[in-house]
C-alpha cells in the first residue's frame, strides 16, 4: 500500500513542502525536497555562496547506499518522471553529514515530531484528539493517581504498624531488663548477707555425702530455692561454672530432697 504524505516544514525561511510516500509501513522522503529545504534554511542563516540544486542533490545522493534510496514516480501518470526518495536510514545519513543550525533544527523536527506521528497514526500532523480520547486520557491519569494515593496510604499504614511494633518490643525489653536488674540486685544482697553463714558448694556437698546426682540440675535447684526463700548464699568468684556458688548446707539438703521425690 502506497500513501502520499505532504509534510509541511516551517522555519525561518518560511514553509517548505516535503513530499513523502508511506509504502508498506516504510517511509520514503524526497531527497530533492530535503536538500532544497536545508539549502533554503542555511541561506536564511548566512550569506555564503550557494551551489545549484541539482549539484547539491547529486552530491548528497553519492553519500547513500543502494538500499537507502529508491526511484519513485512523482505522479500517477505512466510517463511521470522518477525521482530519488530516501529511506529513514538514508535521511539520517544525509542530515548527520550536515552540522549546520538549519540541519539540526530540521533533524529535530523529523525525528521528534514527524516520524513518531507517522509510526503511531500513519500520517503527519497527527489527527486531533476527540473529546472522548481526551476524556479517556484524563480517566487513565485519574486512575493512576488514585492507585498512587492508595499505595502511599498503604505504605504509611505499614510504616506506622512497624513503628508501633518496635515501640512495644522496646517497652517489653525495658521491663525485662528492669526485672533482670532487680534479680541481680537481690542476688547481690543475698550473697552479701551470707558472708558470716557457713556455706559449701554443691560439688563439695555431694563428695562429702557420696551422692551420684546431676550436679548442674542440683545447682539450678539450689539457686531457685535461694531466690524463692530469700536464703543468703555466697558467690563463687573462682568458678566459671554457672550457679556454682556457696550455699548453706540445709539449702542443698532441701534441694536434694526435692529432686528425690
Amino acid at each position: 500500500m502506497q500513501t502520499l504524505l505532504l509534510l509541511d516544514y516551517v522555519a525561518e525561511h518560511g514553509s517548505s513542502k516535503i513530499r513523502s510516500f508511506y509504502i508498506d509501513k516504510e517511509l520514503f522522503i524526497s531527497l530533492e525536497d530535503v536538500v532544497l529545504t536545508l539549502a533554503r534554511g542555511n541561506s536564511s542563516l548566512n550569506d555564503s555562496p550557494k551551489a545549484g540544486l541539482g549539484a547539491l542533490v547529486n552530491a548528497q545522493q553519492q553519500l547513500l547506499d543502494k538500499d537507502e534510496c529508491r526511484q519513485l514516480p512523482t505522479g500517477p501518470e505512466k510517463n511521470a518522471r522518477t525521482e530519488t526518495f530516501i529511506t529513514e536510514p538514508g535521511l539520517y545519513r544525509i542530515i548527520s553529514s550536515d552540522s549546520t543550525p538549519a540541519s539540526k533544527k530540521f533533524q529535530r523536527w523529523i525525528f521528534h515530531e514527524v516520524l513518531p506521528s507517522i509510526r503511531k497514526h500513519g500520517t503527519y500532523p497527527p489527527p486531533a484528539q476527540s473529546n472522548s480520547e481526551i476524556m479517556a486520557i484524563a480517566q487513565a491519569l485519574a486512575q493512576n493517581t488514585n492507585l498512587l494515593v492508595r499505595e502511599i496510604a498503604e505504605r504509611e499504614r505499614l510504616e506506622t504498624e512497624t513503628r508501633l511494633r518496635f515501640e512495644r518490643t522496646d517497652q517489653r525489653l525495658d521491663k525485662t531488663e528492669q526485672k533482670i536488674n532487680a534479680i541481680d540486685q537481690r542476688i547481690e544482697s543475698i550473697s552479701s548477707e551470707s558472708q558470716d553463714i557457713p556455706t559449701l558448694t554443691v560439688d563439695d556437698y555431694c563428695k562429702e555425702k557420696g551422692l551420684n546426682i546431676n550436679l548442674a540440675y542440683l545447682r539450678g535447684m539450689c539457686s531457685k530455692l535461694a531466690l524463692e526463700k530469700q536464703i543468703a548464699f555466697r558467690k563463687n568468684l573462682n568458678s566459671v561454672v554457672p550457679m556454682d556458688d556457696f550455699y548453706p548446707r540445709h539449702l542443698i539438703e532441701d534441694a536434694v530432697n526435692l529432686m528425690s521425690k
